[in-house]
């Protein structure tokens, strides 16, 4: 009589369980990738409309920057940018063209789920010098 060789139960249930175990740990990898990369796109749209803000300052000049912080507010995408100038600080290599420059800090502010998040871009905007102290 001639034996037939077949898997046993056990067999069967070990190999499911690792096939199984290969699958979840590449779905789970695959989601949090994709939850990485959404949040990065977000955090990039958010730095993207801060220098924008701060860029606007040098593209159209106002007047004078306010020295007490200037809120505005992308709706849209849940931003609050501040805008203000700032002295340089007279330990600071630059405190030399502290009367040619002016320090505008742009603090971007947003909430990502229950975290809040912020990033802040400094730039020198020139002052610009009378006629009269050129023509001297």
């Amino acid at each position: 009589m001639k034996v037939k060789r077949a898997f046993m139960l056990i067999e069967v249930l070990i190999a499911a369980f690792v096939l199984l175990s290969g699958v979840y740990v590449a779905a789970r990898l695959q989601m949090k990738s994709m939850l990485r990369v959404l949040g990065d796109r977000d955090h990039t749209q958010k730095i993207f409309l801060i220098k924008k803000d701060l860029f606007s300052v040098f593209i159209d000049p106002p007047e004078f920057v306010p020295e007490k912080p200037a809120l505005q507010e992308h709706a849209l995408v849940g931003l609050k940018v501040e805008m203000k100038k700032e002295k340089i600080h007279e330990k600071s290599g630059i405190e030399q063209f502290a009367d040619r420059l002016e320090l505008i800090k742009v603090k971007g502010s947003w909430k990502t789920g229950l975290i809040s998040q912020d990033d802040v871009m400094l730039g020198f905007m020139p002052i610009p010098q009378d006629t009269e102290e050129k023509k001297k």
